[in-house]
């Protein structure tokens, strides 16, 4: 764990250059997914940062999830696999 999170670290670092919110982490019971629950528990916050003039960043392990966060406005910056790891990590980031 303490490679993914130092690996993210610096994935975020070379990413996001500006000011801007990061989500570090969201989740929605697999049970529960599809239901738009997800976007629900976002959207206050893309609200707020799109209110304060900021971006958007953050990162996730799963390619399944890529859809999700392109349908909310997020685009690819970075991916990568975590060195010594082997897991893939993109970094995304949507503009106000």
């Amino acid at each position: 764990m303490r490679d993914v999170l130092a690996y993210g670290d610096e994935l975020h670092e070379n990413c996001a250059h500006t000011p801007h919110w990061y989500l570090w982490a969201i989740g929605v019971k697999a049970s529960s997914r599809g239901k738009g629950i997800g976007g629900i528990v976002m959207q206050p916050v893309l609200t707020s940062a799109s209110a304060a003039g900021l971006p958007c960043y953050l990162e996730t392990h799963n390619e399944v999830n890529l859809l999700f966060y392109l349908k909310h406005g997020f685009k690819v910056m970075c991916e990568s696999k975590i060195p010594k790891r082997g897991l893939r990590v993109w970094a995304m980031l949507r503009e106000p």
